[in-house]
């Protein structure tokens, strides 16, 4: 038994060590967000591009992080994804006027088409969750997931031709009330 607890201890503590400590900032503030309820529980560093998706000048009001996760496919789990979903629904919900997430409309579209009562599960490991809420009095979608991206004049870093990073987008939406 002391084996076993010790066992269970030395995985809890090595998952804890292994977690990343990515600091947001406040980022994610214009939302309403916390952003450090928006790091996802794996990645070697936060990619910088050379231009930044940030504009707080003009409208819509956005910003995104990009978390380098290395070039071997695999490295998340579908559990990992599910779990970093439901906690930016959380996170989404509290950022709320209404505590209520809704479905983002298709492109171009301003009428609002239902409310979501869950976070998005995923069967594979990679795709994007998008929640739609009002915060103060303007609206907000949020897009999170995990997938592939590819090296290029876009980034600072040299990166490899093909890798794997998670995806924190939050930016204003025009909604017809």
């Amino acid at each position: 038994m002391r084996k076993l607890v010790l066992a269970l201890c030395a995985i809890v503590c090595t998952t804890v060590l292994a977690a990343p400590k990515f600091d947001f900032g406040d980022r994610f503030a214009f939302a309403g967000l916390e952003s450090n309820k928006l790091v996802p529980p794996t990645g070697i560093e936060i990619l910088e591009r050379k231009v930044p998706v940030r504009n707080m000048d003009q409208r819509p009001i956005k910003d995104a992080i990009y978390v380098y996760n290395g070039d071997v496919k695999g490295a998340v789990s579908v559990d990992q994804l599910n779990a970093f979903s439901a906690q930016v629904f959380e996170a989404c919900k509290a950022a709320s006027n209404d505590g209520k997430i809704q479905k983002e409309p298709a492109y171009g579209d301003t009428k609002l088409v239902g409310e979501l009562t869950e976070p998005k599960v995923f069967e594979k490991a990679y795709g994007t969750a998008k929640y739609l809420f009002k915060h103060g009095d303007r609206w907000f979608t949020v897009h999170v997931g995990y997938g592939t991206d590819y090296a290029g004049s876009v980034w600072v870093k040299d990166l490899p031709e093909k890798f794997y990073c998670w995806t924190i987008s939050v930016r204003e939406y025009f909604v017809e009330e």
